[in-house]
């Protein structure tokens, strides 16, 4: 998931903040509908994502698809999936809350090349 954000300042300026998340690699196969439902953390003040948790966790998860490769071999996916030890936990995903005229968030998936399918805006609860 990338999310972009463009914050205005009243000089007229503007800063983006542009961050990537790699929220889809946990899952073994296609990721159900559900998945595109995630818990973010407001960004108030100058929050960033945290790249060091982001790959121990991507870590994590290769590690996890590794030996979930390996039990499936021996097993049947059924056992495999069952037998799966908890996801490891997802570090935090910062956004800032859009205002008017001042702050633009947008998103949108992006693939395993990098390329962007199209932006959406978030709904944020």
């Amino acid at each position: 998931m990338r999310i972009v954000e463009r914050h205005s300042d009243p000089n007229g300026g503007t800063r983006v903040i542009e961050e990537r998340y790699p929220v889809f690699a946990s899952y073994y196969t296609s990721p159900p509908y559900v998945a595109l439902v995630y818990s973010v953390r407001i960004r108030t003040a100058d929050q960033r994502k945290d790249e060091s948790a982001w790959k121990d966790y991507m870590i994590s998860v290769l590690d996890e698809l590794i030996r979930w490769s390996i039990q499936k071999q021996r097993t049947n996916v059924r056992d495999a999936i069952a037998k799966a030890p908890p996801k490891p936990t997802m570090p935090r995903i910062w956004v800032s809350i859009p205002e008017p005229n001042q702050v633009r968030v947008s998103m949108s998936a992006y693939d395993r090349a990098g390329q962007n399918g199209t932006s959406i805006r978030p709904m944020l609860h």
